[in-house]
């Protein structure tokens, strides 16, 4: 999910958690859900399980967000916080050839008493010859940031 600043902007601007999926579902995402605000999942971290997405409606946003970037102020800033993201370095953009460019978003849950916790990562990868893919890895108490990153290789090695 789109969390951090990204989602803390994006809260600000289009209201409470309620308003933001409304705004998902009007865009044609209906397995985005959108419940919490940050501080809401710090306080009481079993309820951040109510936001969520499944790795192929996160596929279709990006993949809607590649093409819509530039509509507006607002994701015009979060193209940018996006691009600039310096969490997750050993997730996704570690798999990606060293002369493209990624523009993506890390998750990681609450960690569990077992010691793991879920990680994610989201991203479009652009290619220096113009073209672009989009990956998104959601794992489950895997306890390395590596499993996405071998993921992430074999999917763009197809």
């Amino acid at each position: 999910m789109v969390r951090a600043s990204c989602a803390m902007t994006l809260l600000l601007e289009c209201g409470k958690p309620k308003a933001v999926e409304k705004y998902m579902r009007k865009l044609g995402f209906p397995d985005i859900h959108v419940r919490k605000t940050e501080e809401q999942m710090h306080k009481n971290p079993t309820k951040a399980i109510e936001n969520n997405s499944t790795p192929a409606e996160m596929v279709r946003l990006f993949e809607w967000f590649y093409h819509h970037k530039d509509d507006n102020q607002y994701l015009a800033f979060i193209w940018k916080a996006m691009a600039e993201c310096s969490t997750g370095l050993k997730r996704i953009p570690a798999a990606i050839p060293a002369n493209a460019r990624i523009v993506h978003k890390t998750d990681t849950g609450f960690p569990l008493p077992e010691g793991v916790q879920d990680m994610n990562d989201a991203g479009i990868i652009l290619m220096p010859d113009g073209s672009y893919a989009i990956i998104a890895v959601f794992t489950t108490q895997l306890p390395s940031e590596t499993v996405i990153a071998d993921i992430a290789r074999q999917l763009l090695e197809q």
